[in-house]
């Protein structure tokens, strides 16, 4: 939407869904609730999108964006690659801790289509990419590629999304995709088991230990 413009039907109808997710989470997302706020008639809503689930997933594709852009602007900030990596995963942290609805969304929650790639899998794509734009700066040139074929196509594959998000990235080593894709999975899950309480008896300090995990995988990379 243009600065000045009116907001269209779809528009209002993605702020209240955003509101009602903050509010109550994605379980818990109604469209009849959703037209009630809007003062729109319980079906007027299926003009603008077909399904709840299609709400939902628009509200993921913009949360991944978010977030990637919470990360890259917290990396801008910094020199050196490991205080742009150090950064990036305090970023996610935060985000999440201010978000958490939105990060149980996209990396929860059942409800996505994820059948649809341009709405969630180039979206999704942004958080490791936002990763892999520090790591292509490390100096560890011997990480570990594909053990099958099979897996070398999936790993072609992620490197023509990110080259076609960012040009700089469209010719990564394997090695270094796999490595990338690695780190943010332990980036998801740490702050994940966080938010669910998993740590519980074990870490109080739970920034002190992402930072250590962060710092290990930068040691690893040799940023």
């Amino acid at each position: 939407m243009s600065e000045g413009e009116a907001p269209t039907t779809r528009e209002k109808l993605l702020d209240a869904a955003r509101a009602q997710l903050d509010r109550a989470g994605a379980e818990q997302l109604s469209m009849r609730a959703i037209a009630r706020s809007l003062e729109l008639s319980p079906g007027a809503p299926y003009r603008h999108v077909r399904s709840r689930e299609e709400l939902l997933t628009a509200l993921a594709a913009e949360s991944y964006r978010d977030l990637a852009g919470a990360m890259r602007r917290a990396a801008d900030q910094k020199i050196s690659g490991r205080e742009r990596w150090v950064a990036a995963w305090r970023a996610a942290h935060t985000w999440a801790l201010d978000y958490p609805n939105r990060f149980s969304l996209i990396y929860g929650a059942s409800a996505i289509d994820f059948s649809n790639p341009e709405m969630t899998t180039a979206a999704a794509l942004r958080v490791p990419l936002e990763l892999a734009r520090i790591a292509k700066g490390g100096r560890n040139k011997a990480l570990t590629g594909p053990e099958t074929r099979a897996l070398g196509v999936d790993l072609w594959r992620i490197r023509m999304t990110f080259g076609s998000l960012d040009a700089e990235l469209g010719e990564l080593p394997d090695g270094l995709i796999v490595s990338v894709i690695r780190a943010w999975t332990e980036l998801v899950g740490t702050i994940t088991l966080e938010m669910t309480e998993r740590y519980a008896g074990l870490f109080d300090d739970h920034l002190g230990y992402l930072d250590t995990v962060a710092n290990q995988w930068a040691g690893t990379l040799q940023l």
